[in-house]
């Protein structure tokens, strides 16, 4: 099916790519508005039911509405991995996260907030690139090495021992104990 993208929501989706870009494994915008009548998507169908009622063995590929209980309504959608069995559109597909209620236009504010709103919610750090993703991993892992650090950690001896700020004076201090020290030791 070939559907026409309209105006708006030309400029809604690029708005949405703008701000919050591209997923890292595929070039697709993490999140897109589609209107529901439009979308369709490839899906096995191992048994269908005939026209007397009976349920027939088929395996096919079928291209069947995606949202069948929506009817022309503008969604929001976002890419997620894709663990449906029977959708073959790929490795990564398109899930509505909200929908306007019918009749009502595509309005970019409303948009802007139910994504900005989700994605604070969900992952306010989304790495952009594998070096990204790589920095963040690191940096997590040591602040969980620091906390379990302190944790564990009872004297500032201990503290640094074990992150290497502890010295070692063999030679430069030269102590001799003080008569008040051979009284305490009660050897003088």
């Amino acid at each position: 099916m070939f559907f026409v993208e309209t105006l708006e929501e030309q400029v809604v989706n690029q708005r949405l790519r703008d701000f919050y870009g591209n997923h890292v494994a595929v070039d697709k915008p993490r999140f897109r508005v589609a209107f529901s009548d439009d979308q369709y998507e490839k899906r096995y169908v191992e048994e269908r039911m005939s026209e007397h009622g009976i349920i027939v063995p088929v395996k096919a590929i079928e291209t069947c509405p995606k949202y069948a209980w929506l009817h022309g309504q503008w969604m929001v959608e976002r890419l997620i991995p894709n663990f449906y069995k029977d959708v073959m559109e790929g490795e990564y597909v398109y899930e509505c996260m909200w929908a306007f209620p019918e009749n009502l236009p595509l309005n970019w504010e409303a948009v802007w907030k139910f994504v900005s709103d989700f994605h604070n919610v969900t992952r306010p750090n989304i790495p952009r690139s594998q070096k990204e993703c790589d920095y963040i991993e690191a940096q997590q892992l040591e602040k969980e090495k620091k906390i379990t650090r302190d944790m564990i950690d009872t004297t500032p001896l201990e503290t640094s021992l074990n992150d290497g700020s502890a010295e070692y004076f063999s030679g430069k201090i030269n102590y001799k104990p003080s008569e008040q020290d051979n009284k305490i030791l009660g050897k003088g």
